[in-house]
């Protein structure tokens, strides 16, 4: 028998890298059956790499074509660590490094969008509008309930304080008229978080659930959810998988057209410069960049990218780099 356990202690760096594995089995023909495993292994992390980056649409035209062929072309090394074999027991931690670049590679060849980052989570509004009762911000509320008693299992949802001025900022009118500025006010709040709105009616013989998410200035109707009975379980994991893919559809990288900004570069000595320059490599959307000009501490760069300005700046903060932006001109620091 085999199984695969992940280690949670170490957490991946982005979205195109995976954990190590933990890898055990018995058998009479160990060599044959850990290329086997490792064959397993291999599926099974770019596998989850896709289905990470890509919406469930894409993902599932995409799996298709997954065979172990196709995923040697993405692997840039494999490592094997605390191997162990007594007897006919085998163990091992193992980790697929994937080349991320060939993987994005693979996907404009095929005009993919996808993503190079997830939300850590997503502010949750939840108003229960039963017959007798409307719930929002309070302790009467058995959705937020749920939530708390649960926290570990369900980070996804980040749950407001519950407090005077959340109920100051946002009540049971705001939510049923989808009062924008009230809803903005409350993001604030938050530092910006992503956030959902979930309503939930019950009416005694179904809960109804209606899932919105905030795009901007734009609330989206994702879906309707209904339940004979109250299920929890079912129910958070079913809003955690369907607001994602609507996260990842208005978030999606295109891979067509090729936008230009002029940057401003600025380090103070070389080994800061060439930090820059491996942090923009990092960012996969950047097809590339020139230098235009050079000065004391300070080049000049024409950046050519992918995608829209707004993910372009998030990717470039995430990667450690500081960054101005202003009508197609930006400066840009290491952090």
């Amino acid at each position: 028998f085999i199984f695969f356990i992940i280690n949670n202690s170490t957490l991946s760096k982005s979205l195109f890298e995976e954990d190590f594995y933990e890898i055990q089995f018995n058998s009479n023909n160990i060599d044959e059956d850990k290329i086997l495993k490792i064959k397993n292994l291999k599926i099974k992390t770019i596998s989850k790499i896709f289905s990470n980056i890509l919406i469930k649409k894409d993902y599932d035209k995409i799996i298709k074509n997954i065979d172990i062929d196709l995923t040697n072309t993405f692997i840039k090394n494999i490592i094997i660590n605390d191997e162990k074999i007594i007897n006919d027991n085998y163990y091992s931690k193992i980790k697929i490094n994937f080349d991320k670049k060939k993987i994005i590679y693979y996907l404009r060849e095929h005009n993919i969008s996808y993503i190079e980052y997830l939300p850590k989570n997503f502010l949750t509004v939840i108003y229960e509008d039963n017959n007798l009762n409307k719930n929002l911000f309070s302790k009467n509320n058995i959705h937020y309930e749920y939530l708390k008693k649960n926290i570990d299992k369900y980070r996804f949802y980040k749950i407001p304080n519950l407090d005077i001025n959340d109920r100051y900022l946002l009540n049971h009118i705001d939510i049923e008229n989808k009062n924008l500025d009230k809803f903005q006010n409350f993001k604030s709040k938050y530092s910006d978080h992503d956030l959902i709105l979930i309503i939930s009616k019950n009416n005694n013989t179904n809960i109804k659930y209606s899932i919105y998410f905030l795009d901007e200035n734009i609330f989206i109707n994702i879906k309707e959810l209904d339940y004979v009975k109250y299920n929890f379980k079912d129910l958070f994991n079913s809003i955690e998988f369907l607001v994602l893919d609507q996260w990842k559809k208005q978030n999606s990288i295109q891979n067509i057209v090729i936008n230009n900004l002029y940057c401003e570069v600025t380090f103070y000595n070389l080994l800061e410069l060439k930090q820059i320059k491996k942090n923009l490599d990092n960012v996969s959307i950047i097809e590339n960049y020139n230098l235009n000009k050079i000065s004391n501490n300070l080049n000049f760069y024409n950046v050519e990218y992918y995608g829209n300005i707004n993910i372009l700046l998030k990717l470039l903060q995430l990667n450690n780099l500081n960054i101005k932006y202003n009508d197609k001109f930006c400066k840009i620091s290491l952090r």
